[in-house]
């Protein structure tokens, strides 16, 4: 399983692009989480990859399902 993956962060604009070709998605404030599952290991990263899983291991432990191949 690859690392953490740098995400890619929203640019602040005064006035959103027009067209159908443009799909918008409102900011709420709060965290972005990168979660990372790999048999029992769980991280859970933020924006600056820091391991936060322990600070957020409700929504870890909300992925603790099991997992069926296809």
């Amino acid at each position: 399983m690859p690392g953490f993956i740098k995400p890619q962060l929203a640019t602040l604009k005064m006035k959103a692009p027009a067209g159908q070709d443009w799909i918008h998605e409102i900011k709420y404030d709060g965290y972005r989480i990168q979660l990372h599952i790999d048999g029992d290991t769980r991280k859970a990263f933020t924006r600056n990859g820091h391991d936060w899983v322990k600070r957020f291991s409700t929504i870890a432990g909300a992925f603790d399902l099991p997992f069926h191949r296809r």
